[in-house]
């Protein structure tokens, strides 16, 4: 996926990011409180997966942006102690949007038993941001690829 320049569609969602944030939120809930053992387990499955090293690189006016390697940092996990339960999706309005330029996606860890990934609209629909969230949580298996922008004539 890296230096893939994007898909149409996935390029408008990216610059429409800019006015209007379209993130996607999955929000999971667990058994028991998250350790930092967790928090480890995460960011090491989130360094091992490709799809997840990424940022938008949009330097050329003339083409559409690209995916290029990105290093996991801790700017991708975000501890909050505010306790949240499964149905108090008020707390997602409270989060800060991506910039896809620096960080494609967030894990929050909240206390007690939620975990809130973010994911860039850009980086997948719903169907590939739930299966990259579920590789980052522990799912065993590929993760879909990004499939070559089409060229038209």
């Amino acid at each position: 996926m890296t230096g893939v320049e994007m898909a149409a569609v996935d390029a408008q969602l990216f610059w429409l990011s800019a006015t209007t944030p379209n993130d996607q939120f999955l929000l999971y809930a667990f058994d028991g409180r998250p350790s930092a053992d967790a928090l480890a387990g995460i960011r090491r499955r989130a360094e091992a997966c490709a799809a997840l090293a990424v940022r938008v690189v949009d330097d050329d006016r003339w083409r559409y942006p690209r995916w290029e390697p990105a290093a996991v940092t801790d700017a991708h996990f975000a501890v909050h102690d505010e306790q949240i339960g499964p149905d108090d999706a008020a707390v997602l309005s409270r989060l800060d949007p991506l910039d896809a330029t620096r960080t494609a996606w967030r894990v929050h860890l909240f206390r007690a038993n939620v975990v809130v990934v973010q994911i860039c609209h850009a980086l997948g629909d719903g169907t590939r941001s739930s299966a990259l969230a579920a590789a980052l949580l522990g799912r065993a298996g590929p993760t879909p690829p990004v499939a070559a922008p089409q060229r038209g004539r």
